[in-house]
């Protein structure tokens, strides 16, 4: 085990041993779901109908995962944004919703990237019977990270009156994206990937892999345990922007929340 996953495992002990005493009772609700994700449950503040009656969610929100240049300079979603555009154009094909939403996570032109991608997915998943037009997909941009993503979502909830979302990331991601969502009042029921499609197309291969996915995997855990003292990301959020600054990701082009025109 790496120096830096020693350090991560060591305070991710020691958050877990002051929630177990009882500290960070301000947040009982959000505590409450956290421990609820560390005994094996799934964290879920969904509840109620949609606005619209004739489908389970008014919104399907993607937590934006990033995207890739090739060697020609040409933008693509990432593999792990891939896979969570696919899993949400085989929800769209379902009929789950009829309005999609990916949540812009800072990359560069991840928008355009984006929705071309997941156009193409519901034509293939639909066998050409379904096509997403332009106008049922937009983008919330100007996040950092999910605690942002989680306030953008409510933010856009709010503008269109939409009362129950489907969001759609990863299972490793998905009880941080859960419990922020709930924690800025977004009535939301966040789903994996993984249960869409089983085996997605991500593999890992070498060792070095396997160990960066622990890591990460670890970080998770602890950005999720940290909630109960911060349950609206607030430190997170300064974390990551102080990280973008340093990398000089700052510019990018602007897709405001707007209504589709």
């Amino acid at each position: 085990m790496s120096k830096e996953a020693r350090n991560y495992r060591a305070l991710r002990n020691s958050l877990l041993a002051a929630i177990i005493l009882g500290i960070p009772t301000i947040n009982f609700d959000t505590t409450k779901m956290v421990l609820k994700h560390l005994s094996g449950g799934v964290p879920d503040c969904s509840h109620g109908e949609a606005a619209n009656p004739s489908r389970p969610y008014d919104l399907i929100a993607v937590f934006s995962a990033g995207t890739y240049v090739d060697g020609d300079g040409k933008i693509h979603p990432n593999t792990a944004q891939r896979e969570r555009l696919q899993a949400a154009a085989k929800a769209y094909v379902e009929r789950q919703a009829d309005k999609i939403l990916i949540i812009d996570a800072g990359d560069n032109n991840v928008a355009e990237a984006s929705i071309e991608f997941i156009q193409q997915e519901v034509k293939q998943i639909s066998h050409g019977n379904t096509e997403l037009d332009r106008n049922s997909v937009d983008i919330a941009d100007g996040s950092v990270n999910t605690a942002t993503n989680a306030r953008d979502l409510r933010t856009y909830s709010d503008l269109h009156g939409y009362k129950k979302i489907l969001g759609i990331t990863h299972a490793s991601h998905a009880p941080r994206a859960e419990i922020l969502s709930c924690d800025y009042g977004v009535n939301i029921k966040v789903e994996p990937v993984e249960s869409f499609y089983p085996q997605p197309e991500y593999s890992i291969t070498s060792q070095e892999a396997v160990d960066q996915e622990r890591l990460s995997r670890l970080k998770e855990e602890l950005e999720t345990l940290s909630l109960v003292y911060d349950p609206l990301g607030f430190l997170q959020m300064a974390a990551k922007s102080g990280q973008n600054s340093l990398e000089q990701t700052a510019t990018k082009t602007p897709y405001p929340i707007k209504p589709s025109k």
